[in-house]
């Protein structure tokens, strides 16, 4: 999701007012505080009995985009 689309989803939705720096800063706090869950889950994966997989394509700029969802029977990814 491009950052000025969640500053502006922040200020609306939910009334919290940041700047497109404060968003950026946050957007990378949290992307190093769920990498080593993230990972964990990743090699968990494979060991899955069961595992429900869905891909979602979209275009922007005229390059494709995929977004995949892996559903575990405790975890998605």
């Amino acid at each position: 999701m491009p950052r000025r689309v969640v500053e502006a989803m922040l200020a609306q939705v939910l009334g919290i007012k940041m700047s497109l720096g404060s968003t950026q800063k946050a957007w990378e706090e949290v992307s190093a505080a769920v990498q080593a869950p993230y990972e964990e889950l990743q090699k968990q994966l494979p060991q899955e009995a069961v595992l429900n997989i869905d891909e979602t394509g979209w275009r922007t700029q005229c390059e494709k985009r995929l977004l995949w969802g892996l559903v575990a029977q405790q975890f998605v990814c």
